[in-house]
């Protein structure tokens, strides 16, 4: 449309009274046609609304007749009940949870909730939470969710058929006066189910536990996994852990123990069943601990061991009984040994007198005495054939890390090396440089050089070494896997260089601290301040 305002369309141009007249007679028309087709579209939009509605009609009674021959409807009832056991997490127990399985299954409709009802499978699993009362509220509230506590649990496990039962009961500790009250109801809730646990997991208080002393290993005859973390309680000095009756169990595998108050030697276990075992002291000082004689004493009553983790403590002073009998462990599997205290006393008395032949991984950790003379002979030729190795750098000296290295048995496979996140050594005293990554790059000048079948590579946070030694390492070996930690900037960008070795299967995973984000913002002291770094 032709106008003879175009060149001042779009423009801040003011017009004079005689072309607002002109205007305005040239819009008679356009305004006219405008109001024709709103009419037309609004007639449009009426049969659209009603094609709409008529569709939403037929797509209903076509998608309820579809329902009625669904797949799902036909699936049979053993399908289903398999269906369901799948979606119950396997690597804890079920939540009191609408938000997790099984509960979540019996709210997508009545069909479905009566097939999880009746499939006792769902109900053998159950994490149990005591309520806690903050010191604002009021008790009846507390009283109530704990009586609905109860009620959930008896209802779950008396559903569970006869299935064994695996269960885990998570208390808390606060100074008010029914905590104890509260925890000895939940335990006691699970008192007639004791013939069907066969995994149980008590975070708890001893004296909690002292109230289901009474049951015998007889009374827990499916009984094979016990975890026990004890929440201290200043009374439990003189916890008597050799009344718990129940940790007789024969059948009783695997035991998990963790708390402040309890002698390692003094357990009412049936050692010579096990074959896993975790012994974590919270070490207090003047406390018990568990040390090298008694790691000994330990592993003598449990042959059958195929993994461990101990926490160990061994002072300046401890007696050494080098040259006894050597004590074989044929079965052990998995080592993760925990040192306090002097680390070249634990070595030298713990290793000396012990052979696994077995042994695949060890994970040596702690916060010992450093200790420049320590020797990991005894423990290297303890274990000849060990395949994957996870330690503490805070253990070693530079020299003490490249003898250990260089002694590794060739069947390593994977090398996993941590430092703890506050960095206790001075500055410029790191250990994992240049030169030991060297010892471990294959080269002319090594006929032999350290680990010659690893695989994986893994260093976090105790990174000394140079951008240049760590492509040089990759590219002389034929690695599976490489995670590097940086704790430093990047010096050179080597990702681009091992693209191929990326392509032929290498995962490799390098992150470096992020850059710092400098800010100069007008706004900061104020409370309205915006978010965005860019102001």
């Amino acid at each position: 449309m032709s106008s003879p305002f175009m060149s001042r369309l779009g423009t801040n141009y003011c017009p004079e009274d005689e072309e607002i007249a002109e205007i305005q007679t040239l819009l008679a028309e356009p305004l006219l046609q405008l109001s024709h087709l709103d009419d037309e579209i609004a007639k449009l939009q009426a049969a659209l609304g009603d094609l709409t509605q008529e569709r939403a009609r037929l797509r209903a009674y076509v998608d309820a007749h579809r329902a009625l021959i669904s797949p799902v409807r036909r699936l049979p009832l053993d399908i289903i009940q398999e269906i369901f056991v799948a979606c119950i997490p396997t690597h804890r127990n079920c939540a009191m949870s609408a938000m997790d399985a099984p509960v979540i299954l019996g709210r997508i409709c009545s069909s479905w909730r009566a097939i999880s009802l009746s499939t006792p499978r769902l109900w053998s699993r159950l994490h149990i939470v005591e309520p806690t009362c903050p010191y604002n509220s009021a008790i009846a509230v507390f009283e109530e969710k704990l009586e609905q506590r109860l009620q959930t649990t008896t209802a779950w496990l008396g559903r569970s058929g006869q299935c064994p039962l695996s269960i885990s009961l998570q208390s808390t500790f606060d100074r008010t006066s029914f905590t104890s009250t509260t925890q000895n109801h939940l335990i006691q809730a699970l008192l007639p189910f004791a013939s069907r646990w066969e995994h149980m997991t008590f975070t708890t208080l001893f004296s909690v536990l002292a109230t289901i002393s009474h049951l015998t290993a007889a009374d827990v005859p499916m009984l094979k996994s016990v975890s026990i973390s004890e929440i201290h309680e200043p009374s439990e000095d003189s916890a008597r852990w050799d009344s718990l009756g129940f940790l007789r169990g024969p059948e009783i595998s695997s035991f998990y123990i963790m708390g402040s108050s309890f002698s390692p030697m003094e357990l009412p276990i049936r050692w010579e069943g096990l074959t896993n075992l975790s012994i974590a002291e919270r070490w207090t000082a003047g406390g018990p601990s568990l040390t090298s004689e008694m790691s000994l004493q330990l592993f003598s009553r449990c042959p059958q061991l195929r993994s461990c983790r101990l926490l160990v403590h061994d002072g300046l002073n401890t007696s050494s009984r080098v040259g006894d009998r050597i004590l074989d462990l044929p079965f052990l599997n998995t080592l993760d040994l925990q040192c306090v205290g002097t680390l070249s006393s634990t070595i030298r008395q713990l290793f000396s007198r012990l052979s696994f032949p077995q042994l695949r991984h060890f994970k040596l950790r702690g916060n010992s005495n450093h200790d420049d003379n320590v020797s990991y002979a005894p423990f290297l030729a303890a274990a000849p054939r060990i395949e994957s190795l996870d330690i503490n750098i805070e253990l070693f000296s530079k020299p003490s890390l490249a003898g250990f290295l260089r002694g590794l048995s060739p069947t390593i496979r994977e090398i996993v090396i941590n430092e703890f996140p506050i960095r206790w050594r001075e500055v410029g005293s790191d250990i994992f440089d240049d030169e030991i990554l060297a010892s471990l790059t294959p080269s002319p000048d090594l006929s032999t050089p350290c680990c010659p079948g690893l695989q994986v590579l893994e260093i976090n946070d105790c990174c000394s070494f140079s951008d240049e030694a760590l492509l040089r390492f990759i590219q002389s070996r034929m690695l599976k896997r490489v995670v590097i930690r940086f704790t430093r900037d990047m010096e050179l960008d080597i990702q681009p260089e091992l693209l191929p070795l990326v392509q032929s299967g290498l995962h490799l995973d390098l992150s470096y601290p992020p850059p710092a984000v400098l800010q100069f913002s007008p706004w900061q002291g104020l409370a309205d301040a915006p978010n965005s770094p860019d102001l």
